[in-house]
């Protein structure tokens, strides 16, 4: 069916608008002249405010229908873990909350591995028991994170886009979560 492409195709541009203006620009997702906008506007306006200009120069959203962004490291939510040497929130990779009217969903997008703290993640590797399975330790407490970030952020928006759906979309580390 035609649709499915297409949908994939464009939670693919939501996964990768996640990493972030400059990425975009060294990697060539953006054309030479929205990659120096881009860059500029990262220099004048700072890293937010550029990272929702570049999501929607990509995803054709308006401002306000970017709802949360999340950059780098900013303090922490809280795992269920105990004895962690990590901080909460120190695992938590840039991420970002959209309404996607063409979708109708609420689009949680997360960046893969673009960060020191992001390798720090993608190496805690031991196994950790949950839900009757076994996951990945780093991803797990990373996934905390972003749910401590988001959550409430996610059913209000449900709650207001009523017959939406939820898609959660990312790369690397950031499918992980």
């Amino acid at each position: 069916e035609p649709r499915v492409p297409l949908e994939a195709h464009r939670v693919c541009l939501f996964a990768t608008s996640a990493y972030g203006t400059v990425i975009a620009a060294a990697v060539g997702l953006l054309s030479p002249q929205a990659g120096k906008e881009a860059l500029g506007s990262l220099i004048k306006d700072g890293e937010e405010s550029s990272l929702i200009a570049l999501i929607c120069a990509r995803t054709g959203l308006k401002d306000h229908e970017v709802l949360f962004v999340r950059p780098e490291h900013k303090g922490g939510g809280k795992m269920p873990s105990e004895g962690a040497t990590v901080t909460p929130g120190q695992l938590c990779p840039m991420h970002f909350l959209a309404i996607d009217h063409k979708l109708k969903a609420v689009i949680l997008s997360i960046r893969g591995t673009a960060s020191i703290s992001d390798v720090l993640t993608d190496l805690l590797c031991s196994p950790r028991r949950i839900l009757g399975g076994i996951a990945h330790d780093g991803f797990l407490r990373s996934a905390y994170d972003v749910l401590a970030y988001t959550r409430n952020h996610i059913e209000k928006a449900l709650t207001e886009h009523e017959g939406y759906r939820l898609i959660v979309t990312g790369h690397s580390l950031g499918c992980s979560n």
